[in-house]
């Protein structure tokens, strides 16, 4: 009687929720049948461009109290509109194949519908045709390849997965590359195993339900068990595209994630998991592949001793250390948080993941005596970590230092890369906040950098008849720096050379650089130019028309979208300043010249002066141009354009010389 008194509670609890708070209708959607409008549209009317469109797409998740297994299944319908469409109809699904946490697919079903003769002509996927592969040790992948379908098609399809793994309930990603007109995400747990529900990117236009329900155990059928019931569903949402200056698409693709927070079996034992970012901290640090390699690593021991012996000073024994790791240790290019074998031993082979190598870095400034802590991140293309969320630790994928040479200098370090100085990070780290792992519970760490900046001098000397010579001088620092030294390391001189005023009005007639090896001063790089035929310095009777040229990206906006969906984010703070100077010829001078501007945004966010002026027998434009701040609102971008906008209309001006 009390079972069917919870029960009957339970199914009012549920009317109650859905008519409260849902507020969008799903559609009716059975496998097999379909409504024949959809084979008739040839356009999608909320986007004329779609290629194809995703009709509707419903996950669903559930545990079994049996034996904690996790069943997703999956039910899509999509639109092929067009030829540029058809890659849509190869439907990949991976699966993890490793260990007990393998898992495995079934139940694969599906349909190609066609319009014929102005009939539903429907055909059966045969599922003896779906292909699998092996991608790694760790995952495999079905891949279904629908046939007969052409311009006007559906495909339709639906899989089961079955995993072992509870700890990890599938994400859903409700926005893709095409538009989706339907959405929806179902999952049921027993309240016995609580997880961390995150939020991604921006939900649109969403309905979401939260039920609480009773329901008889299978662990126990005397015993009812609470579940928790989620139900999200988003309509019509638009085609996300790729745009420039962001981190990752997954930061911005409305979706949801599941971490496994806490395990309370039933008269059983509880355990708990990364409940907040406290907890996570004492956890990462008693992990032993984290926070146990930390210790006893005395096989560094003469290093820290020869270090200790040449050094007296606490920063040059941070830089000799530095150095050490950063020459000794070759980077395998693998970001993982986790570090699988003895430190020792990765030092013995000279090669490891980042994280493996930044731990050496760690240990041996702590031999030091220097206050050294790990900091945990997110690479740029792995997404971003919120604060205000819950931890979920596969969201972290890469560890660098945090050193502390004074009560008032702390420095974030990592020695991966050869070619990046102390105190600067590699671009794939500048990912908004990090968090220090530490015995005080660690603490947020902004990832900023020192700004970046590049000046460029250009020197004409211009003969009466019309010849030239130029001369011109280079210097960056920061990522500028970093990024010409890569290029210079990756070819020949000559090569480099000629690339980089590719696209400008200037041949390289001689080079020269400077410091491209020492990563602690300035790049400099020196040239002797030749200006194009059709260079934009040209003579017509009496007088001269000069549009001051510098390097080629002055001349075209990386913006050039009208609108835009998505944050800008640079990474990192710049300034470049130009100085164009031209020699008049004799028996020459200015008849006009560009007149001064000065373009801000709101708060100095973006800045522009150009300034034209003359001195004795020469004409001198100055360009300043400087971004203040890494990241930029989807709201701000039409004045971010526009910014860029009036300095490209600028460096257009000419000057104009006339015979005396």
């Amino acid at each position: 009687m009390r079972i069917f008194t919870l029960l009957l509670m339970a199914i009012f609890l549920f009317v109650i929720n859905a008519n409260a708070q849902q507020k969008v209708k799903a559609p009716k959607v059975r496998l097999g049948k379909i409504d024949k409008k959809w084979l008739e549209m040839k356009v999608y009317p909320k986007d004329s461009n779609a290629t194809a469109v995703i009709l509707y797409d419903k996950g669903e998740t559930s545990i079994d109290t049996d034996d904690l297994s996790v069943i997703h299944t999956r039910h899509v319908r999509i639109k092929i509109i067009n030829k540029s469409g058809y890659k849509w109809s190869n439907v990949q699904i991976p699966y993890y194949i490793s260990g007990i946490r393998g898992e495995s697919v079934r139940y694969i079903r599906g349909y190609t519908y066609n319009l014929v003769n102005g009939k539903v002509v429907k055909q059966k996927f045969d599922p003896k045709t779906v292909l699998t592969q092996k991608l790694n040790k760790y995952w495999k992948q079905k891949t279904m390849a629908f046939s007969k379908v052409k311009e006007g098609t559906v495909i339709e399809y639906t899989y089961t997965i079955k995993s072992k793994d509870f700890r990890n309930l599938k994400s859903w990603y409700f926005q893709k590359s095409i538009p989706v007109v339907w959405s929806e995400y179902k999952v049921e747990v027993p309240n016995f195993v609580k997880y961390n529900v995150a939020n991604r990117g921006y939900l649109i236009n969403y309905s979401i339900r939260r039920i609480t329900e009773m329901k008889a155990s299978g662990m126990n059928n005397q015993m009812p068990v609470k579940t928790t019931h989620y139900h999200w569903a988003v309509k019509d949402l638009p085609a996300l595209k790729e745009e420039s200056h962001i981190t990752t698409l997954k930061d911005y693709t409305p979706g949801i994630e599941f971490r496994l927070n806490q395990v309370n079996i039933p008269n059983g034992a509880s355990t708990n998991y990364y409940t907040n970012w406290a907890t996570a901290n004492n956890q990462l640090l008693t992990h032993e592949n984290f926070g146990a390699h930390l210790k006893f690593n005395t096989f560094l021991d003469e290093v820290a001793n020869n270090i200790r012996s040449k050094y007296s000073d606490t920063t040059q024994r941070v830089v000799a250390a530095y150095q050490h790791i950063q020459s000794y240790m070759t980077w395998n290019k693998k970001k993982r948080i986790f570090v699988y074998e003895p430190l020792d031993v990765v030092y013995r082979k000279k090669t490891g993941n980042a994280t493996a190598i930044n731990f050496l870095l760690v240990s041996l400034l702590r031999k030091l005596g220097i206050k050294t802590d790990p900091v945990v991140l997110s690479t740029r293309s792995h997404g971003k970590i919120k604060p205000s969320s819950a931890p979920m630790i596969n969201r972290l994928n890469y560890m660098i230092a945090q050193i502390k040479l004074n009560s008032n200098t702390t420095i974030l370090a990592d020695a991966t890369d050869p070619l990046l100085d102390l105190g600067t990070l590699p671009y794939r780290c500048l990912n908004g906040l990090g968090r220090s792992v530490n015995n005080q519970g660690g603490s947020w760490i902004f990832l900023g950098n020192t700004p970046s900046s590049t000046q460029v001098g250009i020197e004409v000397i211009l003969a009466e008849d019309g010849t030239s010579k130029t001369v011109a001088s280079i210097t960056q620092k920061g990522f500028a720096a970093y990024d010409e030294r890569k290029k210079l390391h990756q070819q020949k001189p000559q090569k480099y050379a000629k690339k980089f005023w590719k696209g400008s009005e200037y041949t390289v007639n001689a080079h020269k650089f400077q410091n491209s090896k020492n990563i602690y001063k300035p790049f400099t790089a020196k040239y002797i130019l030749n200006l194009k035929e059709d260079a934009s310095i040209k003579k017509a009777g009496n007088m001269f028309y000069i549009t001051p040229v510098l390097t080629p990206e002055l001349h075209e906006n990386p913006f050039k979208a009208k609108t835009r969906q998505l944050p800008i984010d640079f990474g990192y703070t710049f300034k470049q300043n130009y100085l164009f100077t031209i020699k008049i010829p004799k028996g020459y001078e200015v008849e006009s010249m560009p007149k001064q501007k000065v373009v801000s945004l709101p708060k100095r966010a973006g800045r522009l002066i150009y300034i034209a002026q003359k001195q004795k027998g020469k004409v001198q434009v100055i360009i300043r141009f400087a971004i203040n701040k890494p990241v930029f609102l989807a709201s701000e971008y039409l004045g971010l354009r526009e910014l860029y906008n009036q300095m490209i209309d600028k460096v257009q001006e000419q000057i104009v010389l006339k015979k005396i």
